[in-house]
């Protein structure tokens, strides 16, 4: 893409193919980063949930870490945890970890359910 820094180019494709990925394995995506300074990247709903996710491209580089803005927000942050999201296999790992997430609340619901009864 012309005009674009290669940096940008880097984050770009790394939102899209994160992106992808999340919607192939289920998920609505709402694109949510720049609404307020330290938001994080993306919304994604799955299992009736909505989970904030940050997206990095896949290096380690000190530049592609979260910035002080970020954290703040992730520590102020009294939903669930946001996690930063570096490749198509991490959103397959977080779609899996949430999945087993709501299982385990659904079986202590269920096991609350009988005590009760």
């Amino acid at each position: 893409e012309v005009g674009m820094s290669r940096f940008a180019r880097n984050i770009d494709s790394s939102h899209r193919l994160v992106v992808v990925a999340f919607r192939a394995l289920g998920c609505t995506v709402e694109a949510i980063q720049g609404a307020k300074a330290g938001l994080p990247d993306l919304a994604v709903g799955v299992f009736g949930r909505t989970h904030l996710v940050e997206v990095k491209p896949d290096t380690h580089l000190k530049r592609h870490q979260s910035s002080e803005a970020q954290q703040r927000f992730a520590l102020a942050w009294r939903g669930g945890a946001v996690p930063v999201c570096r490749s198509p296999d991490d959103a397959a790992a977080l779609v899996l970890l949430w999945r087993n997430e709501q299982l385990l609340e659904h079986r202590a619901a269920q096991a609350l359910a009988l005590e009760v009864a």
